[in-house]
């Protein structure tokens, strides 16, 4: 029988850590056979935290060797991107993929980062804290924006309605003539149509990351992830030149099921609509991504868990199940409460 992969969310980290659970988790994972896997958004978020002690003893616990460490969820959903182009558009694939850049950022992301985080490195912690903050503020206010229109539009208002919307629900960019209208033609829209929205959603960010985030990189310096690891397989001045039809694909081309952690990521932002929005959840749907690559993901945040579990029942790909740790109604003790829900 294979051993069943857990992804914990950082909420039960900072509380084993918090606690000094280091080696009764170790024991528990060791009993259950339970294979730890470890998400670069995990230590990002880590890094995040205020309290220079509880950071430290965090960090230290999340790096650990013994956990496998996944690649992160820019570098998984570009390759289903790229998956979807080249058999798609396979004109903007390039001719030979830039293996060094992928090498690059494949050495970075799953080792070096983890040694910058255990090494204390200072500009990587400020870096994350004023960029990440910032990021987060970008996403927690088009959120806002959003859930205003689907609340006024009678979408979304509870997670129950919900979970019986969302499979079918279908939208157009705004009124005919509307000047959101017009905007999504010239992204690829048909007019007329009816689209899933995450979608839509889903071609906001790609096209930012894709086109935005390179040039803002050239300026600040930041980091421009997502294109990265597109740019190593296709050719990203074919796909600027083609707007409309980089928005049609997205829109009505790909195939949701050959993309699960662009779709479980869109689907958790959608569900979250239907919840007291709040500025974690930028962070609680780029998690998201990663249940694919797990069996079972604990949080101690109930909302969060019962927003995953609905996303999951609208899955048409198989992801982990998510269990709500009740670390208060143990005592505090965090191993018990996550011993007692796997």
């Amino acid at each position: 029988m294979a051993r069943q992969r857990l992804l914990l969310d950082t909420n039960i980290w900072s509380r084993l850590a918090g606690q000094g659970q280091r080696y009764q988790f170790s024991q528990l994972v060791r009993d259950k056979q339970l294979d730890v896997v470890m998400t670069p958004a995990t230590l990002l978020e880590v890094l995040r935290t205020k309290d220079r002690r509880l950071r430290r003893e965090v960090t230290k616990l999340v790096c650990r060797r013994a956990w496998r460490r996944l690649r992160t969820e820019a570098q998984a959903e570009a390759e289903e991107l790229v998956a979807e182009i080249r058999l798609l558009r396979p004109a903007w694939i390039l001719d030979q993929p830039d293996f060094a850049a992928i090498t690059r950022l494949e050495r970075f992301w799953l080792r070096t980062i983890y040694d910058l985080a255990l090494d204390g490195d200072r500009e990587l912690v400020a870096l994350n804290q004023v960029v990440g903050a910032r990021e987060r503020q970008e996403i927690s206010d088009r959120q806002e924006d959003q859930r205003a229109r689907f609340w006024s539009d009678g979408f979304f208002r509870s997670i129950e309605e919900a979970e019986k919307q969302f499979p079918t629900l279908a939208v157009t960019p705004g009124p005919a003539g509307s000047q959101m209208s017009r905007s999504a033609e010239s992204d690829g829209w048909v007019p007329g149509t009816k689209v899933a929205p995450w979608r839509f959603d889903l071609l906001s960010v790609q096209w930012k990351a894709l086109t935005l985030d390179p040039v803002r990189a050239q300026i600040t310096g930041q980091a421009a992830t997502y294109a990265d690891w597109v740019g190593a397989y296709v050719d990203l001045e074919a796909v600027r030149r083609s707007r409309r039809d980089f928005g049609h694909l997205v829109l009505y081309e790909i195939d949701e099921a050959r993309m699960p952690r662009a779709w479980l990521r869109r689907a958790v932002a959608l569900f979250q609509h239907s919840m007291k929005l709040g500025r974690g959840n930028p962070v609680d749907a780029q998690l998201a991504s990663y249940l694919v690559d797990a069996d079972l993901f604990v949080t101690n945040d109930k909302r969060y868990a019962r927003i995953l579990e609905a996303a999951r029942h609208s899955a048409k790909m198989p992801c982990a199940t998510p269990l709500y740790a009740d670390i208060n109604r143990m005592d505090g003790n965090a191993v018990a409460a996550v011993e007692g829900v796997i």
